[in-house]
């Protein structure tokens, strides 16, 4: 006797989003542990709680990316810091 074989089932792995933690998240950004966790702190990232842990799916990721995306206005010269003014600028006191 055989026995038939079902199709293959998704698994569940297959139907979770990959979860990310602090140390992922930190190096994909590209910067600090500390920055992350403030990031958090503050939620200005969106992130969900796994017992006492930090996880970050990566729809929210790129979702604050875009939030503080800043756009780029062609043509305009960034304005110049002015500084201390000279010696012969300055008045006599």
């Amino acid at each position: 006797m055989q026995i038939s074989q079902s199709p293959k089932s998704p698994t569940r792995t297959d139907q979770l989003p990959e979860l990310w933690t602090d140390e992922q998240l930190a190096e994909y950004l590209c910067c600090t542990l500390r920055f992350v966790r403030r990031l958090a702190g503050e939620h200005r990232i969106a992130y969900t709680l796994v017992g006492h842990h930090r996880r970050y799916r990566l729809e929210d990721v790129r979702a604050y990316l875009d939030r503080e995306r800043k756009p780029v206005e062609i043509g305009t010269a960034p304005r110049r810091r002015q500084g201390r003014p000279k010696k012969s600028e300055r008045g006599a006191a």
